[in-house]
């Protein structure tokens, strides 16, 4: 019995030592869940006054359900106002800004893109 222990100890051991070179396959239900939302477009340049509508996806299996709600914000209102709900942006003033959209219910989940606001 003791041998049969040790060398299912050895084979358990065996299949946890990856190193950084191995390719690791994640079984889909875990991979699925390490996507977050994509924000498109993921870069932008604007001029001040100027208005873009972002759009937001993410995989239905990392959400349990195939829609979600996000909420919109900017890093610098001063540079681009964002609306909350729409994903609507203004441009206001030079600068840069990074445009988050995060899962309404869990704020935690996030995507991003980056706006530059320029002459």
């Amino acid at each position: 019995m003791k041998s049969l222990l040790f060398v299912a100890t050895l084979v358990a051991v065996g299949a946890c030592s990856a190193t950084a070179s191995d390719a690791v396959t994640l079984p889909d239900s875990v991979s699925c869940t390490l996507q977050g939302p994509t924000v498109r477009p993921s870069s932008a340049t604007l001029h001040p006054g100027d208005t873009l509508r972002l759009s937001v996806s993410m995989p239905a299996c990392a959400l349990g359900t195939t829609t979600a709600t996000f909420r919109w914000s900017s890093s610098d209102s001063n540079v681009a106002f964002v609306d909350s709900l729409s994903g609507l942006i203004r441009a206001r003033s030079l600068g840069t800004a990074t445009i988050i959209a995060a899962l309404a219910a869990e704020s935690s989940v996030k995507g991003a893109m980056l706006l530059v606001v320029a002459q």
